[in-house]
């Protein structure tokens, strides 16, 4: 009886083990692959970190970007949207640019910078269609970027 309670007791963990790796991969498989938007990090050093991020509304003032600040604590804003010819030539007439950058201090002198990216291209048919691939996105937020001059 001894061997059959032990059998019992490893029949009952290895069943509540089961059980519980079949729940891990049903909550895996929900969640979603494929982000919303892309995004570029990007870190300044040696330059006081409150001038880096107080210039950056006057920079997108003085490029003509529309922006407005999403929080109160001004470090989060939404820019765009931005409308220009395709960087390279391909499917779509026009390319509709939508960032969110969020910049704070990581000390005196350090600036961490985030940018998400949202892109949409306008097609022959007169429809924005939203723009996934990595290498596009990474291309125009970094030309965006570059354009702060940051």
């Amino acid at each position: 009886n001894r061997l059959s309670g032990e059998f019992r007791l490893k029949d009952r963990i290895f069943r509540l083990l089961a059980v519980s790796c079949l729940m891990n991969l049903s909550a895996c498989a929900n969640v979603p692959t494929l982000p919303e938007t892309a995004g570029i990090n990007m870190g300044i050093s040696d330059m006081p970190c409150d001038e880096v991020v107080s210039s950056i509304p006057t920079i997108l003032e003085e490029e003509g970007y529309p922006y407005e600040w999403v929080d109160d604590s001004k470090s989060e804003l939404s820019i765009g949207p931005i409308t220009q010819a395709p960087i390279a030539e391909g499917n779509f007439l026009q390319i509709r640019q939508s960032y969110f950058l969020t910049a704070h201090c990581e000390d005196e002198l350090t600036t961490s910078i985030v940018l998400e990216i949202k892109l949409e291209g306008f097609n022959a048919d007169k429809e924005w269609i939203e723009i996934n691939d990595v290498r596009t996105l990474n291309e125009y937020g970094m030309q965006f970027l570059q354009s702060l001059d940051l």
